[in-house]
Order: structure tokens, then sequence, then C-alpha cells
């Protein structure tokens, strides 16, 4: 799989000013503002140690890209992923098995599984985003086809048709449908799955929805006695 380092950086930066980069930084800080907001009995530390290292994370792969160091850039972009992953997944075990989360009420209660569902949504939908055929980058220089470690849709019918200049490419809220409906049914819908790292993602996301719900009817069962 060809990544951003197998182009020159001339592409790669004619590459980055066509890219929308703006709703995946508003995608991560959204991630980022919602952990703060959820009970500390729930966090990895303090609620605004995640957003702090969001913000920081936002400011350096703003800069990078600006310089031209678009492999860093990525780097850095999946080290925030992973360190948001951990976070969330924590959390949500702690919903799950911690004693002392008995003694948040039940609606802030609700409010907290709330924020570590959409949290875990949003948090995959960039996953996806940035790993299919290399990232952002990688698949606006390679065009065709428009994703590698997914089968949209409208890739699924061009493949049928015979079609093999398809104008479509998927975009963020593409992959944030995908990374909704992972959460809500636990796997795809209307999209195939294509490369195992996708694969390992999604069973990752539907693991912490897993708990997330698991915890969640735990405590509203344990408040019923």
């Amino acid at each position: 799989m060809a990544g951003p380092q197998s182009y020159t950086p001339e592409q790669l930066d004619e590459a980055a000013r066509n890219v929308l980069w703006w709703p995946a930084a508003l995608a991560l800080l959204i991630v980022g503002l919602g952990y703060s907001l959820l009970s500390q009995l729930l966090t990895l530390g303090p609620p605004w140690l995640v957003l702090a290292v969001v913000l920081v994370a936002s400011v350096l792969i703003y800069v990078l890209r600006w310089r031209g160091e678009h492999r860093s850039q990525r780097i850095v972009a999946l080290a925030i992923l992973a360190i948001v992953t951990a976070a969330v997944a924590a959390s949500a075990v702690f919903l799950l098995v911690s004693s002392a989360v008995d003694s948040v009420p039940p609606v802030e209660l609700l409010r907290d599984a709330i924020l570590l569902w959409a949290s875990n949504i949003l948090n995959f939908g960039l996953w996806y985003w940035e790993t299919d055929g290399g990232g952002p980058l990688s698949r606006l220089l390679r065009r065709t086809p428009p994703s590698t470690d997914f089968a949209f849709p409208p890739q699924q019918q061009a493949a049928l048709s015979g079609d093999k200049e398809l104008e479509w490419a998927p975009q963020l809220i593409d992959y944030m449908f995908l990374a909704f409906t992972s959460s809500s049914t636990f796997g795809p819908t209307d999209t195939l799955v294509m490369a195992r790292r996708a694969k390992v993602l999604m069973m990752l996301q539907a693991s912490v929805s897993l708990v997330i719900f698991g915890g969640l009817v735990a405590r509203a069962v344990g408040n019923l006695h």
C-alpha cells in the first residue's frame, strides 16, 4: 500500500491544498471536548487532559502540514487517534466494571454513555479517513480506486457496470456514516470491508460500543435493586 512518502514533495503539496482538512480537525476537537465533559470517575486522569492533548496535536499537525512535512503530520495524526482510542476504551471499561460509578446519578450516567458512544463514532470515523488507502493524500493522488480498504456503494455500482473512471471519492462524512453504522449495528451495512487493518479497526470499534452498552445496561439494572 503506497503511503504519502511514495510521492514527490511537489505532488504531496498540491494534493494537500486540495484536501478538505477542517472537518477532520473539527471532529477531533469535538471528541476532545466531549471527553472533557465526562464524569471524572470515568476518565483517564483529569477530564481536560485529552482535550489539551488534542489541541496541542491539532496545532502541531497544522504546522507540519504548512511546512510540507506530510509524513510527520500523518504520524502525529495516527498517534493522537491512538491516544484518544485508549482513553475512550478505558472509560468504557470503567463504566462497565468500576464500583465507584455506582455513585454517579442515573441522568449523568446516561449522559456519559452518550458522550462515550459519540466519541467512539467520531474517533473511528477519523481512523477510517486517515488509514483508508494510505490516507487522504494518497487517495487523492491515486484517484482510482478511490478507496482500497472499503468498497463504498458507488464503487460497487461502478464495478458492476464496468465503469473504470469513477468520478466519486469518499469524504469524511462517508467514513463517519460507516463508523455510525458500525457502532449501531456492530457491523457495516452498505459498505464492504476489504482490508485486514480496516477489519481490525471495525472489530475494535464494535467492541468498545458493546462495552459502553453493556456498562449502561449493568448500571441501569443495578439501580433497580
